[in-house]
């Protein structure tokens, strides 16, 4: 038995990626800053400051990835139907919709 995904899985991967870098971000860098001679502000060893501008900079890259995912990501296109749609019609659980008109009706002035 195949497991099919109803929903894409890469964007609930990022989130999930930005979350845990978001929470657990600055518990990493407290754990690295505490580690040296000073454990003051500002950082003063090299490791401390790599540690800092990459978890800094992964989440800034996961929250724009995030932001811009409409963008970018390939979404399923109207000929080929949803994912959810699909997955549900291959398990007999849903009915084919009509499909959407290509252009809105017109109204009569």
């Amino acid at each position: 038995m195949s497991r099919r995904w109803i929903f894409p899985p890469l964007p609930y991967l990022l989130l999930g990626l930005m979350t845990l870098l978001a929470f657990g971000g600055p518990f990493l860098m407290v754990a690295v800053i505490l580690g040296g001679e000073d454990s003051r502000w500002p950082p003063d060893r090299p490791i401390e400051w790599i540690v800092t501008a990459a978890t800094v900079g992964s989440v800034v890259l996961l929250l724009v990835s995030c932001v811009t995912l409409g963008a970018w990501y390939r979404w399923p296109t109207s000929e080929t139907g949803s994912l959810a749609t699909k997955s549900l019609h291959a398990a007999g659980k849903a009915e084919c919709p009509a499909p959407l008109p290509s252009e809105p009706p017109e109204t009569a002035a």
